[in-house]
This record gives structure tokens, sequence and C-alpha cells, in this order.
């Protein structure tokens, strides 16, 4: 929602697809859309349930270990997606797991919030 937001000012043709499956949270996304006038499409759905499409971005925070992400979002993504994943002091361990089953590139980017966190930002993605 946040990138939402900032692009309805800065970059209003770009669109977003926001995913949730608590109904709770998509009563009140729809309701921070509204207020704040912007449209972002809102799937109140869980992610493995809704049809394959390719998105140019994909983000997510605190929902699962790179590996399992990477299985979430297989189906979404083609060659020039990118992937943006706050992760927590475990990163490394998680990059390291998830190359077991698929080959990805990744940079690295400390968190604004936490020491031992960092932005994973993830390209190239595809089975091993």
């Amino acid at each position: 929602m946040v990138l939402a937001l900032m692009a309805a000012e800065m970059r209003p043709e770009l669109t977003f697809t926001l995913v949730e499956s608590d109904q709770r949270k998509c009563a009140f996304l729809r309701s921070v859309a509204r207020l704040c006038d912007v449209a972002p499409e809102i799937v109140s759905e869980r992610v493995d349930r809704i049809p394959a499409q390719v998105f140019d971005v994909i983000s997510a925070r605190a929902l699962a270990s790179l590996e399992k992400l990477f299985s979430m979002c297989h189906g979404f993504t083609n060659a020039n997606t990118i992937m943006v994943f706050p992760k927590g002091a475990e990163y490394q361990n998680e990059i390291d797991a998830a190359r077991n089953a698929w080959n990805f590139e990744v940079q690295s980017y400390p968190s604004a919030t936490e020491a031992d966190a960092r932005i994973l930002v993830i390209r190239n993605l595809s089975r091993g």
C-alpha cells in the first residue's frame, strides 16, 4: 500500500496488486485506498489460490522463508521480475537454504530499522 500511495503522486501510471488472505486486513487496505484516493487491486485470497500471472515486482514481509517464498512466487515471475524481501538476522541462512533448490541473484542492503536485518533484492529466479 505504501508503494501505491507513493506512486499515485510520482508515477500514477503504475498499477499495484495487493494480495492478502485476512479479510480484516483487506478491509483496512480498502479503507486506506478509498481515503487516500488510490486504486490498487486488492485480492482477498491466499497467494497460492490466485491465477498465475506475471508481476514486475513482488514483495512480502514476514510471510515465509526464502525457499517457501520462491515456491509461492515462481508462477508470478519472469526473467525481469524483481523480488524485494525484508529479512531478519538469519537472512544468510535463508539464502543458503534456498540455494539448495533455486538459482537466483541476490543483493543485500542493510535495514534502516534493525541492525541485523537486511532487505534482499532477488533477480533471475529459476528452479535449481
